[in-house]
């Protein structure tokens, strides 16, 4: 082989073809083919010249025939043609194939030996061969330049050999330095010998350059298509060459770089190609200076080449030749394309083609278990963890594999007979096997005969393909595989290209380009992932074998694996893996023999099935996988294992890697080192502040996937009910509580509790396994006798073949969880744990480490900034409350100069003036619609829609950044904090980074002012609250304090000191140099961080789709809490128990009640109830809980307080996952809170960072003070009682008064020394616990032996917290007073209308009516009716609340509302319906929308009523949506007027009721006129002009055919009900009656469904050809379709019997023979429709009578039937309309249109009367009667059906049906007359309320109504009286009132 590779270098490889051993191969394949189809010829003419002989050898089965059949000739049958084909195709095709094989060598070979001879420049120096290309180079430059030897220029471009990359960059230097200036040893004579021995002498270096530089692949000759070697050329720094120059080996002319350039760094481009076959290429002439390397498109311009401007070709003005040079571009780049892929798949075989090899060899021989594949799985066993033998496992494979296809082919002869040698084994007696009757007849021994050969691996198959197809791939793969490894070594001789020195795909990926982007990280680990990750790899898939199998013998890979993982250090288990190699190849053969067995032949079977006293069933033998022949082991399963010995034997070669040098720098070091030596910097770079994407993808993965774990870890205990499950349970609970703390801590404590979960994680998969015994073997035992365990572990059998699981799930008590069986979790849970702790070994983990310190000394930060917020808001709320008293009292003249002033300002321009004007958001939008082009026709409809499609994506993309900008303005609060916070953790993190000590000054630096800039922070307002600068983005930003702010604002006094000086000159005394505010850090930063400018530069940069993003997350960031609160709320609405009602009523009760905001103790309460919620439902779940069996489920299934679910302990499948969102929303909100340093309010996060002397210094300090403290108090006090007794010895009565007074003072002085003490321990990191006693001067209560152990006591601790929450509340200084009454109102409206209109959810059986037929019936639901009652009653509270601004009642008010109606949605509602919460939709949605009315109410609570609640919140503004919705508030019945009652009810007024609704009548009206009149501000018409079209027909052309409408209204609908949108209503029933006089019916009988035949279209012609020539009955007919028309077939039979009494018999008789009056014979027909489908009418009916006079023929024989004496019918004339019409009415009368002559249209019917005798013959007998009625005169077969042709009315749909039941008239008089009525009201007596509508300005008045609302508020009550006053007086005085109605001028 090392022969043949050493030749294939060199240019005469083909010569070696023939003479090495391929060639005589081929040579013998030849001469056998050739042979063999000569012999095959030939005895195929034997056979059919000598008859003796095709008889000898004929189908006879002869001893001769056999052999000529084995040796391989057969008789060929001529008439078969297409067998005698395949029988000789093979040869056929050998010899062609061998025969070309040669041909091509030996043709090969002669041109290799012709092109020998010229290579002469073997012999030359460098130096000479450089000097010739010079000269050649500057003759041709010489040549080309004079323009007359183009062709022979272009000639030699396009040679295929040019000058060799070394030699021409030498060449290169030399003609630079111009060292050369002679060529010796040659002589030109003229152009042509100089071009002639340019063309020779570059074909002969070319050649020579072959061999040591081969030619690039073709098309992809590019600058770096060969890498630098040692002792090879090398490019210069410059880059000017990057491959050998030269045109690529293809007819299309020169390559890339053909020719050098001068000074660029990357190929040239080139100019236009010329005609012909030497077309332009991309490089092929220098151009100079280009900054790209490689492909690149041609230009279309021309040039010239070189430094001298050398003319590469000559212009081509055809544009062929720009579609040539298009063609070659795109020709070279899918080449280049093309090479790399190919580069790169070779390049991934090499690496993985001998694992492939290895895997599917292994796949064959555990398919085929034998011994002779036993070798194939011994060679790879121990090949793959020693790599020296894996070329000879390869070889030996390669020889086995077709040892054992011959043998397999050879064993398919006939002459081998299986029957002859098979061994018959003998059945045992019953007694001597423990194998059960189905299972002996299953068993391999003794279900027939046994073959010994099978054992071996040879059987009989049939086809001989499918058989040996499995070894022919496998043979295949290892050809396959030589052929990869032997182009590998090919192509890297013949390039000169050493190996590799890491196996790795991407060579120009390593350590150093980790970090530079995404693709170089991917390409990273693409390499070098194994060499990361490889240990964890393996332990994955010890795993993996362990859930595939789950028996025995995977014990031991348990055991190892916890052998392994208790190392913890990577050097220990390096040293290990070479044994746990061995022991995985050993364990691996071990268990495939036991698969193989003993020979069956033997007829000896296992000793385990000897007797039946052995306690071993098959599952047990299949669990311990012990061979056996009715049950063999699973062979297929080893593949696992044999992938595992694959990984682990990578592992040992990584692990052997990491000691070599190559690795070290290529990959990095793979140390688990756990922390960085003091001083050393981290290695890796920093990337907490995002400036790539790599950067967010390693945020995600080392600072959040801990969660993700924990998560997953959640997931796995929770999907299974089992004691291992509870384990991860409390195991993620406690992480989840702590995880933020254990991630600060060193790496050392971090790992032991992490590798703790692990081992955790191991035990249980390995305690599964072992469990596997009781689930899989003893199941049924289990099952019957310990159900207990089954349901206590989740015992299951994963592994099937062990039992039935449908006989086993019988038992509906103790079901198997078959959902929740399995090791799947806890692998995947295996995996993450992993992988985090790989996370936690990371150099990059110490950024995070050292950011979660920072953020942890910013515990409270975040509070300050919120507290300063908070402050200056109150501020800016209580100036304007001060500015808006301030122009109560002004004059009119004084109104008349504010005006003046106001008329001065710039107007607002409106809509239309803006258009005219330019805008600062024109430029932008017309840069944003620029690319919009205008269509170039109309008539484009292409153009239109592209510019549609454009317009469509310009309006997307101003969505997008109008949103953006939206949200970014409503969250700049919170972003501003955050960026505070982001800079000032930016700074501590260098400070940890460097390892110096953190303290409170470290920050001092970014706060402190310039050195010029003092003087101006010193005087910019005088407000230590308010900086005056501005935001990032031009507005005053709300962080106004700086980190010592809140020092300063201390150290100023109280609060109201604070608030006292805000706004005056006071602050002017204090030094003006001072610290600067949060707002002026954002808009001025003294120092430039470089990571923070990068970061803030890379989130400008995204597209506005990752900004809307990012918007959204900041959004919800800012609003975390109510995240929180939605997910609480939602999981109790889901839940509805008990236990899920806590947290809600807390949301209500503290969480949104807290000032300012909930507190760490309740979010740590909710936090710590979850989980303790989880817990304990988890607990319920197990199934051998009484109320948990099946039978109590389904018999509980709909009861709504069944005690486990009431309680919300039931066992169902969704109990956690509501409980897993609301656990991570409130951590989710708790890691924001730590982030912003609002997670702790009163911490100081530095005093943590002190040292421990200091520490126990300041305690000690603090000691003694304290006991100075108490002896100076007892010192006092003997003074005092000393003091006091003398005093009262002398004076009694003056010394009480002494005494009250110095008491007074002592009291004074002491609460001033407390509030010092206080303060001082505040500065010193936090208050001392002081119990109640120490603030009175008390220390006895603070003793042990005090009363702190009492109840009192206790209590009073209980009631202390509990009185300051609600007093912060009814004395908040925190909030500025809001007003969120209307939101309230709304949720309440809202809630009224989910009551009304979802009635039925709270009724107990009123699903299925609606409220009208339920109020119609007056029956209302009781539940409706106290909902109804409850949601008005709470209204009407809400708003006497809000009008008294009492925030007490407000708050008791919420209080008992939360209990109340927590109360009745959860417990009293279900018990009342019979229908749980979670089940009833509407009743969910109710109380979502309240509580959402809660959220609101707490806010108005937290923030306090507004001082003065000024008019209608509708009236707030002044536009067309106020308006609006202030007239649909007047048009409520009731609603104005019960609001202005409640209004002078619960508001302290001097008006009478009367004043009162006259002041709001007069506001209302007025408000209505503001709004005209803004209108027209906004829209003005100037004087003189008429009205605009627009406005008259859009306005007045609205109103017209709004009227027109109305007026046409019913018959338009009418009509439209019939035509367009009325439906098709046929008749489900058509019942027709005949009965004579008042007497019994004679005839009844119905027609329905398939008697009702409608009406087809040729029906409906017939129909139409009847009666075309009637144009009355052809104007009816065409008012209908044939879809409207149907056919009634009515059986002429009656279908009851006549059942009429005797004596009423002979009464009709006698009245038809001698009655003197005329007698009716009525005819009635009935139709019934299904309203279901529309129409208001059900039943519709009609009838038609004839009168039989005395003596008429008819009643005679009618008389004479019912005497018996007339068998004959009767014939009665015009009886019987055949065409009706079916209105919507309820009468169904005869089409007169068709029936011309009326009456006499109708049809003659005979009535006759039949008899049947019922009886034997006897006196006894009776008779059953009926009537027939059928057509008289009918000539056709089916006389005795009526038929009934019905013309349907098309009916109104359903939902038209309210309407439609009017009819014509009724919608006239019902709502035409109403309306016109109402719009007449409209245009009537308007000159009655001229006066005092038409008023031009009413902004005076406007204001009058608001000065008395202000005054009111304000308690001034005569001031309202004499405003009210002066109002009526107005409206009085029509003089007075156009004084003050007058436009301002």
């Amino acid at each position: 082989r090392s022969q043949e590779s050493q030749s294939f270098s060199g240019t005469g490889n083909i010569s070696h073809i023939a003479g090495w051993h391929t060639g005589r191969l081929l040579q013998a394949l030849l001469g056998t083919s050739i042979l063999f189809l000569t012999a095959h010829l030939v005895f195929q003419i034997c056979l059919y010249t000598v008859p003796d002989l095709g008889q000898l050898l004929g189908q006879n089965c002869s001893t001769w025939e056999t052999l000529a059949r084995h040796i391989g000739v057969t008789r060929l049958d001529l008439n078969d043609i297409p067998n005698s084909v395949r029988l000789v195709a093979p040869d056929l095709w050998i010899l062609l194939v061998s025969a070309v094989c040669l041909g091509l060598g030996r043709r090969l070979l002669s041109q290799g030996s012709a092109a020998a001879p010229v290579r002469r420049l073997e012999s030359l120096k460098p130096l000479e061969q450089v000097r010739r290309w010079h000269w050649v180079l500057r003759g041709l430059r010489w040549l080309v330049s004079d323009g007359r030897v183009e062709g022979l220029t272009l000639g030699l471009l396009a040679t295929d050999d040019p000058a060799p990359p070394r030699q021409r960059y030498e060449l290169k230097v030399l003609e630079q330095r111009d060292q050369v200036t002679s060529w010796p040893g040659k002589e030109t004579k003229g152009e042509e010998g100089l071009v002639s021995f340019s063309l020779e002498l570059a074909g002969e270096e070319g050649r020579e350059a072959d061999r040591v530089w081969p030619p690039c692949p073709v098309w992809s000759c590019g600058v770096k298509c060969r890498e630098p070697q040692a002792g090879v050329w090398t490019p210069s720094e410059s880059g000017e060459e990057g491959c050998r120059a030269g045109l690529p080996h293809t007819p299309w002319g020169a390559g890339e770089g053909a020719c050098p350039a001068g000074g660029g760094r990357g190929r040239a481009r080139w100019g236009r190609g010329v005609p012909g076959r030497w077309g332009a290429g991309e490089g092929a002439c220098p151009a100079g200076g280009g900054r790209r390397q490689g492909r690149g498109r041609a230009r279309q311009a021309g040039g010239r080449c070189g430094r001298d401007k050398l003319p590469c070709f000559a212009e081509v003005p055809s544009k062929w030749g720009l579609v040539l040079e298009r063609l070659v571009v795109l020709g070279w780049t899918f080449s280049d394309i093309l090479a790399r892929g190919q580069g790169f798949v070779r390049r991934l075989l090499e690496l993985h083609v001998l694992k492939l090899v290895a895997l599917y060899t292994v796949w064959v021989a555990l398919q085929e278990v034998s011994v002779m594949n036993f070798l194939l799985v011994a060679l790879w066993a121990f090949a793959l963890p020693y790599c020296r033998f894996r070329h000879m496992a390869s070889c030996l494979c390669t020889i086995w594999v077709c040892i054992i296809i011959v043998c397999k082919m050879l064993y398919q002869l006939k002459a081998v007979d299986p029957h002859e040698y098979s061994s018959n084994c003998t059945e045992p007696q019953l007694n001597g096997t423990n194998l059960l009757g189905e299972e002996l007849k299953n068993s391999t021994l003794y279900r027939g005969p046994v073959d010994p050969a099978n054992w071996f691996g040879i059987r009989k198959g049939f086809p001989n393909l499918g058989y040996i197809q499995n070894h022919l791939l496998v043979l295949m793969l290892l050809v396959f595989e030589a052929i990869v490894y032997r182009r590998q070594e090919y192509y890297r001789k013949q390039h000169q290209l050493a190996a590799p020195a890491t196996q790795t795909l991407f060579e120009g990926a390593s350590r150093e380009h980790l970090d530079r982007g995404l693709v170089s990280c991917a390409k990273y680990f693409i390499n070098y992932f194994y060499y990361k990750f490889g240990l964890e790899i393996c332990f994955l898939m010890t795993v993996n074998v362990i859930g595939q199998r789950m028996n025995f013998m995977v014990i031991l890979h348990g055991c190892w694996l916890v052998v392994i993982l208790t190392r913890r250090r990577r050097a220990a288990i390096a040293r290990l893996w070479p044994k746990y190699c061995l022991f995985l190849a050993l364990f691996l053969l071990y268990q495939y023999l036991l698969c193989v067995g003993i020979p069956p032949a033997l007829c000896i079977d296992y000793p385990w099935r000897w007797s039946r006293s052995i306690p071993m069933n098959s599952a047990l033998i299949k669990w311990m996988y012990l061979p056996d022949f009715y049950m063999a082991p699973n062979s297929t399963n080893l593949i696992s294992d044999f992938l595992l010995l694959l990984c682990a034997s990578q592992q040992w070669q990584v692990f052997a890697a990491e000691r070599t040098e190559e690795w070290l720098r290529a990959a990095g070091e793979n140390t688990d080192q756990l922390e960085l030596a003091r001083g050393r910097p981290n290695p890796v770079p920093n990337f907490i502040n995002c400036r790539s994407y790599l950067d967010m993808l390693k945020v995600v993965v080392f600072r959040y996937l801990f969660w993700f774990v924990l998560v997953v870890v959640f997931i796995t205990g929770a999907t299974r009910i089992s004691i291992f499950g509870l384990g991860y349970l409390l195991a993620c609970f406690y992480l989840l509580l702590f995880g933020t703390a254990m991630l600060r801590k060193p790496a050392k404590a971090r790992l032991v509790l992490w590798d703790c979960l692990i081992l955790y994680n191991i035990t249980v998969i390995i305690a599964k396994n072992m469990l596997s015994l009781l689930s899989c073997v003893f199941v049924q035992q289990m099952q019957s006798n310990f159900c207990w365990v089954i349901q206590l572990f989740s015992l299951v059998c994963t592994v099937k073949g062990y039992y039935d699981p449908k006989a086993m799930g019988k038992d509906q008590d103790c079901s198997l969880p078959v959902e929740e069986a399995g090791i799947i979790w806890d692998s995947i849970c295996f995996f993450f744990l992993l992988l985090q702790r790989r996370v936690f070994l990371s150099y990059y983990f110490l950024h995070v480490m050292t950011e979660l310190q920072a953020s942890a000394l910013q515990a409270s930060r975040g509070f300050a900034l919120y507290k300063a917020r908070t402050l200056k808001s109150m501020s800016s709320h209580r100036q304007a409350e001060e500015k808006s008293l301030y122009f109560l009292f002004e004059s009119d003249s004084e109104e008349e100069e504010e005006a003046s002033l106001e008329e001065q300002k710039p107007a607002k321009q409106s809509a239309f003036q803006v258009r005219a004007a330019p805008s600062r958001w024109v430029p932008r939008f017309q840069k944003a619609a620029s690319p919009l082009p205008l269509p170039a026709e109309r008539s484009n409809m292409v153009q239109r829609a592209l510019n549609m499609v454009r317009f469509l994506w310009v309006l997307c993309q101003a969505t997008v950044d109008g949103l953006t900008q939206w949200l970014q303005a409503f969250t700049k609060e919170h972003r501003d904090m955050s960026t505070v916070l982001w800079v000032e953790r930016y700074v501590l993190t260098q400070k940890l980074c460097q390892g110096e000590e953190v303290h409170s000054g470290v920050l001092d630096d970014l706060y402190q002012p310039a050195p010029g800039d003092e003087t101006n922070l010193g005087c910019e307002g005088g407000d230590l609250l308010s900086s005056g600068a501005e935001g990032t983005d031009g507005t005053t930003s709300p962080l106004t304090t700086g980190y010592h702010s809140e020092e300063q604002i201390g150290a100023l006094g109280s609060q109201e000191d604070v608030e006292r000086i805000q706004g005056s000159q006071e602050l002017l005394v204090y030094p003006r140099s001072r610290t600067r505010t949060a707002s002026e850090l954002l808009s001025n930063r003294q120092a430039y961080f470089q990571g923070l400018e990068e970061s803030e530069q890379f989130y400008l940069s995204q597209n506005r789709f990752l900004r809307l993003l990012l918007a959204l997350y900041h959004f919800v960031a800012a609003h975390s809490e109510l995240l929180c609160y939605f997910v609480i709320i939602l999981n109790n609405m889901v839940s509805a128990s008990v236990i899920s009602l806590f947290l809600p009523i807390l949301v209500f009760l503290w969480a949104m009640l807290s000032i300012p905001r909930p507190s760490k103790r309740f979010w740590m309460t909710a936090i710590v109830f979850t989980e303790v919620v989880v817990v304990v439902k988890y607990l319920f779940q197990f199934g051998f809980f009484p109320w948990n069996s099946y039978a109590s489920l389904v018999r509980n299934e709909a009861k709504p307080f069944f005690p486990p679910r009431i309680l919300g302990l039931e066992k169902t499948d969704r109990y956690l996952k509501f409980d897993l969102v609301q656990l991570m929303a409130l951590f989710f909100h708790r890691s924001l809170l730590l982030c912003y340093g609002l997670w702790d309010h009163k911490e100081d996060a530095f005093a943590k960072w002190k040292r421990a002397a200091e520490r126990a210094e300041e305690e000690k300090h603090a000691a003694e003070r304290v006991e100075e403290e108490k002896r100076t108090a007892e010192r006092v006090e003997e003074e005092k009682r000393a003091a006091e007794r003398a005093e009262e010895e002398e004076k009694r009565a003056a010394e009480r008064a002494e005494e009250e007074e110095k008491h007074a003072a002592e009291r004074a002085e002491e609460e001033k020394h407390a509030a010092e003490r206080a303060e001082e321990e505040k500065r010193a990191g936090g208050p001392a616990p002081r119990l109640p006693g120490e603030a009175r001067g008390l220390p006895w209560l603070s003793s042990p032996t005090g009363l702190s152990s009492s109840p009192t006591f206790r209590a009073q601790n209980m009631y202390q917290p509990l009185r300051g929450f609600f007093c912060a509340i009814l004395h908040t200084k925190c909030q500025a007073a809001t007003d969120v009454y209307a939101l309230m109102f709304l949720a309440d409206v809202v809630d009224f209308i989910i009551i009304i209109f979802g009635f039925w959810a709270f009724g107990k059986h009123s699903a299925a009516a609606d409220i009208t037929s339920s109020l119609s019936d007056d029956q209302v639901p009781e539940a409706f009716l106290v909902m109804l009652l409850i949601q008005f009653s709470t209204m009407v509270i809400d708003r006497a609340l809000y009008l008294r601004k009492t925030v007490l009642g407000k708050l008791i008010f919420q209080v008992f509302l939360v209990f109340g109606i927590h109360l009745w949605m959860f417990f009293i509602l279900p018990a009342v319906t019979e229908r749980m919460f979670s089940l009833n939709t509407v009743a969910q949605l109710w109380y979502f929308v309240k509580c959402i009315y809660f959220a609101l109410s707490a806010y108005q609570i937290r923030c306090g009523y507004p001082t003065r609640i000024l008019g209608n919140f509708l009236t707030k503004k002044y536009n067309h949506l106020n308006l609006f919705l202030f007239q649909g508030f007047r048009l409520v019945p009731f609603l104005v007027e019960l609001r202005a009652v409640m209004d002078w009810v619960w508001t302290d007024t001097t008006l009478s009721l009367s004043n009162w609704m006259c002041v709001e009548d007069i506001y209302a009206n007025i408000f209505i006129i503001k709004c005209s009149r803004e209108t027209e501000k906004k829209y003005p018409q100037p004087k003189g002009q008429k009205k605009k079209k627009i406005v008259k027909y859009g306005m007045g052309g609205l109103i017209i055919l709004f009227l027109i409408c109305i007026i046409w209204f019913p018959l338009l609908f009418m009509s439209l009900v019939r035509s367009v949108v009325g439906v098709v209503n046929h008749p489900i029933d058509v019942t027709v009656t005949l009965q004579l006089g008042g007497y019994e019916p004679l005839f009844t009988m119905s027609a329905q469904q398939q008697s009702i035949q409608p009406f087809t279209p040729q029906d409906y012609e017939a129909l139409t050809n009847q009666f075309e020539r009637q144009p009355v009955a052809m104007q009816f007919i065409t008012l209908y379709g044939s879809e409207d028309i149907v056919t009634a077939r009515i059986e002429g039979s009656s279908g009851s019997l006549w059942s009429i009494s005797p004596p009423s018999r002979d009464q009709m008789r006698r009245e038809l023979l001698n009655g003197s009056s005329d007698i009716t014979l009525r005819l009635t027909w009935t139709f019934q429709r299904d309203l279901g489908k529309g129409g208001t009418v059900e039943h519709t009916f009609d009838k038609h009578t004839t009168d039989l006079q005395p003596g008429t023929p008819v009643r005679t024989e009618l008389a004479n039937l019912l005497q018996g004496t007339r068998d004959a019918a009767v014939q009665v004339p015009h009886l019987f309309p055949k065409y009706i019409r079916a209105p919507n009415g309820p009468e169904a009368n005869p089409v007169k249109q068709l029936l011309p002559e009326e009456e006499n249209s109708y049809l003659g019917v005979e009535v006759q009367l039949k008899r049947e005798r019922v009886g034997t013959g006897g006196s006894n007998d009776s008779f059953l009667e009926w009537w027939v009625v059928q057509l008289a005169e009918c000539q056709q077969q089916d006389c005795n059906i009526l038929p009934m042709v019905i013309f349907n009315d098309k009916v109104s749909p359903p939902s038209l049906g309210f309407l439609a039941g009017y009819g014509i008239m009724g919608l006239y008089v019902s709502i035409v007359l109403v309306i016109g009525k109402f719009v007449r009201g409209f245009f009537s007596e308007i000159s009655h309320s001229i006066m005092f509508e038409e008023l031009p300005c009413v902004d005076r008045i406007l204001k009058l109504c608001q000065d008395i609302f202000l005054v009111r508020e304000t308690g001034e009550l005569e001031l309202e009286e004499e405003l009210y006053a002066k109002l009526i007086f107005l409206y009085r005085s029509p003089e007075t009132m156009i004084k003050w109605t007058r436009e301002k001028e």
